[in-house]
């Protein structure tokens, strides 16, 4: 009879492939599983999905197909619908493998032209949101409009991320002539030249300076006193300061008081900066400022002529050529995680720390210069990543 005949068949498969009850298991509970699956995904989904059957379910059906057992006959055996059985054997004849091609998903919203455009677009004004590239696209589609998110995903794509921008000085057409004539001039000074150089600057240091934080909390308890910082309105206060550095030796930290006024820094040349050089600098250097106005003031200027004091001609705006202004970001760092009670103990903190900074450090800087300059040659005059 029929029925013994498909028993026979079935020992005989059995006997040639053990694993087949591990099969036929695995099959029923991946059927009862996506059934639950979709149905507690979308239980009023009226849309039948395709199942994924498993390689090696795949597999051992082609494998009884070629025992001779029918298309009914497996399907029984495997508890699968004979449509899928007939789909995963036409497969086979047709490609020699039950392997599936991936599919294509869903259709791209964007044409590639549109994609371009936008790539485009973006590069042309690098600050236009991503809402605002949104409302342009649509314009020539308004049956299918596209929104913010998908314009972002195409830039991603095309690697044009959002980021936030880097914060540099204003440089202007003539300012940038001025800094590539000071670069080429002083492309190719050695180490040793740049050593001979008196860097002096300003700064100011806030009272309760803590950087960026980050906590870890849970949801909901942003303004819980645990997660919080608590903080001073305008930082507490600041200390400004002045200093220099030459070679691998900084030069006295002054502090400033108020408002720093030509007076105020002739009196900090005189006082401060003149007699540390004469029992520190070598023999024939120079003295870099930058070009703020009390610096270049007359009193100051004809200050500078009188005592035959060297200067670098400074192009402005250029914090990026000058290293104090990197050695400044060290010595924030160095007492970052100090606890001052008040502006005085502030300078004494930052005092301490500008006199222990390593001589590697300033030497370091110091030999940047010619790194400096050709950053500036090669941005054309713009601002680089010093």
């Amino acid at each position: 009879s029929d029925s013994s005949n498909l028993r026979s068949d079935s020992s005989n498969l059995r006997s040639d492939s053990s694993n087949l009850n591990e099969y036929k298991r695995r099959c029923t509970f991946n059927q009862t599983h996506t059934r639950s699956s979709v149905h507690q995904m979308d239980p009023s989904s009226t849309t039948k999905k395709r199942k994924q059957y498993s390689s090696d379910l795949r597999t051992v059906i082609v494998a009884m197909r070629s025992k001779g057992l029918s298309v009914r006959q497996i399907s029984n055996l495997t508890n699968m619908p004979t449509s899928s059985v007939h789909l995963i054997l036409q497969l086979f004849g047709k490609t020699g493998t039950t392997e599936i091609e991936k599919r294509s998903g869903r259709p791209a919203k964007l044409s590639d032209r549109e994609k371009r455009h936008l790539k485009v677009e973006s590069i042309k004004d690098p600050r236009l949101p991503a809402t605002e590239l949104a409302i342009d696209l649509n314009k020539n589609r308004p049956n299918d409009p596209v929104c913010s998110k998908t314009v972002q995903r195409v830039l991603v794509a095309a690697g044009l991320p959002g980021r936030r921008p880097a914060y540099t000085s204003y440089i202007n057409r003539r300012n940038r002539r001025k800094r590539l004539e000071f670069a080429r001039e002083h492309l190719n000074w050695t180490p040793r030249q740049w050593t001979h150089v008196l860097w002096t600057d300003e700064s100011k240091f806030e009272l309760f300076s803590e950087g960026v934080q980050y906590v870890h909390r849970p949801v909901n308890k942003r303004f819980d006193p645990k997660y919080t910082i608590p903080t001073v309105k305008h930082g507490g206060g600041s200390v400004m300061v002045w200093g220099c550095f030459i070679g691998g030796k900084v030069g006295p930290l002054v502090r400033i008081e108020g408002i720093m006024k030509k007076e105020d820094y002739k009196k900090i040349m005189k006082k401060e900066m003149i007699p540390w050089a004469k029992a520190n600098c070598p023999a024939r250097w120079k003295f870099q400022q930058d070009n703020d106005p009390k610096h270049t003031s007359k009193l100051v200027m004809k200050w500078f002529k009188k005592k035959n004091i060297k200067k670098i001609e400074w192009p402005s705006q250029s914090p990026d050529l000058n290293p104090i202004e990197n050695l400044w970001e060290v010595l924030d760092e160095a007492v970052r995680k100090q606890k001052p009670t008040n502006a005085a103990d502030k300078f004494r903190i930052l005092k301490e720390a500008w006199e222990k900074i390593p001589s590697d450090t300033l030497l370091d800087l110091a030999h940047s210069m010619k790194d400096r300059c050709a950053a500036v040659i090669e941005s054309k005059g713009y601002p680089t990543k010093y």
